[in-house]
């Protein structure tokens, strides 16, 4: 008997077949209920393939949330291609998934429209030329793009890079008495002391180099002291090192964030 090169859609014809088990296999006529239903799942996986069909009861939520029972997070995984089917079909990424020890609630990015009430199915991309990772609601393309998102590289390198810019230098504005600093505003940032002011460093976001210009007002004469940055912690002193306190003086901090502690080393600008 030879291969068929199609898999016939059995499930098109007459389900009054006989109950499994008392049938001779033959013509569709004589192929039971489970039979059939097996050769179309076949033959649907097989005109699809670049889409996984997982079988997931999908519960609508949002235009772009949707939620299926247990846990689903180790396939829908943010940056995977996806299809899903409602009033009409659309085509988009996973952007995350969580589960809460019920359900799994995924979150989408569409490339266009957006989830309805009507949520069906969804399907994931199993080919690997249609797994794109998508950054501003349509493919990166290799000439370049605007991140509008975090991006994560999950401890993998950045090789062979020419420059890195800093977005700005984020400007904290007047010391006044106190003031806090927090590195998640930025990695290069200054301030202006009005005051001896106390400062305090918050756990950078990360491990890293920051960077924190110190300016004195037009009156100068201003010394700050630093919370969150202990006195053993500054390079070449035990203490606290003096700044530059002339009128509009310009000292530069710059701390090393380990994951516990800062390292912090001190320049005056234009002073000894």
């Amino acid at each position: 008997m030879s291969i068929p090169s199609v898999i016939t859609d059995l499930s098109t014809n007459t389900a009054s077949n006989s109950p499994l088990g008392t049938d001779l296999v033959g013509s569709p006529a004589t192929v039971d209920d489970f039979f059939r239903s097996a050769f179309k799942i076949t033959r649907d996986e097989s005109l699809l393939k670049s889409w996984e069909i997982r079988g997931n009861a999908t519960t609508y939520v949002s235009g772009t949330t949707f939620t299926m029972p247990a846990d689903q997070t180790g396939f829908f995984v943010g940056g995977r291609r996806l299809k899903a089917a409602g009033a009409s079909t659309i085509y988009g990424v996973v952007v995350s998934s969580s589960y809460n020890g019920s359900v799994t609630t995924a979150t989408i990015l569409p490339d266009s429209g957006a989830l309805d009430a009507s949520l069906s199915n969804v399907q994931l991309g199993i080919d690997p030329l249609s797994v794109s990772v998508i950054l501003t609601g349509v493919y990166y393309s290799k000439s370049g793009g605007e991140l509008l998102g975090n991006m994560s590289l999950s401890n993998r390198d950045i090789a062979q890079f020419k420059n890195i810019y800093a977005f700005a230098e984020y400007d904290n504005g007047n010391s006044g008495s106190a003031k806090t600093i927090d590195f998640a505003n930025g990695q290069n940032q200054k301030i202006t002391l009005t005051g001896d002011a106390a400062l305090t460093i918050s756990p950078a976001p990360g491990v890293g180099h920051y960077q924190l210009k110190v300016i004195q007002d037009a009156t100068g004469g201003r010394v700050p002291t630093f919370i969150g940055v202990s006195g053993a912690s500054w390079i070449n002193s035990a203490t606290q090192p003096a700044f530059n306190t002339a009128t509009i003086g310009v000292t530069i901090l710059t701390f090393f964030w380990g994951g516990l502690a800062y390292i912090v080393g001190l320049q005056k600008v234009g002073a000894t």
